[in-house]
C-alpha cells in the first residue's frame, strides 16, 4: 500500500504552494490492486472531486478520470503514483489559464468568409452613399 499526504507543508509527499490548502490537506491511498482512495484531513478550504466537496474524514475511490481539486490548484494525482520523489504544485496561473482558452479557441473551426454577405455589405454601404449624395444635391449643398 502506498500512501501519500498533499498540503502546504514541508512534512508532505506533494508540496503545494496555494494559500488556501491547509498545512495537512488529504491523503491518497493506493492499494495492491492499483485503486487510489482519497481522504479529507479536516482541511480548512475542503477537498473538491468532480466539483463536489468531500466531508471530513470520508474516504473516497478515485476513477481514472477524476478531477481533485485543493484550493486554487488542480492536482495531477494519477502522476504521484509513478514516481516517488517529493513534488511540487502551485496553483493554476492565469497565464495558464489564457493558454488553455487560447487553445480551445484555435481548435474550434475556422469557417470561411461568405463572400455574399461582404457583397451584400458594400453595396449597402455604396446605396447608403448615393443617397446622401442625392439628398445633399436636393439641398443644393453639393
Amino acid at each position: 500500500m502506498k500512501i501519500i499526504t498533499v498540503g502546504r507543508g514541508m512534512e508532505n509527499t506533494v508540496i503545494v504552494n496555494d494559500p488556501y490548502v491547509s498545512r495537512k490537506h488529504l491523503k491518497l491511498e493506493q492499494d495492491s490492486s492499483g485503486s487510489v482512495q482519497i481522504t479529507d484531513l479536516d482541511s480548512t478550504g475542503g477537498t473538491f472531486v468532480n466539483g463536489k466537496k468531500l466531508t471530513g474524514g470520508e474516504g473516497v475511490y478515485l476513477s481514472p478520470t477524476d478531477i481533485v481539486r485543493i484550493g486554487n490548484t488542480t492536482l495531477p494525482w494519477k502522476s504521484y503514483f509513478v514516481s516517488a520523489e517529493t513534488t511540487v504544485v502551485g496553483p493554476d496561473s492565469k497565464r495558464d489559464k489564457r493558454k488553455k482558452r487560447r487553445e480551445r479557441k484555435e481548435r474550434r473551426e475556422k469557417k470561411p468568409v461568405n463572400f455574399r454577405n461582404v457583397l451584400s455589405i458594400v453595396m449597402t454601404v455604396f446605396s447608403l452613399m448615393f443617397m446622401i449624395m442625392m439628398f445633399l444635391r436636393m439641398l443644393k449643398i453639393i
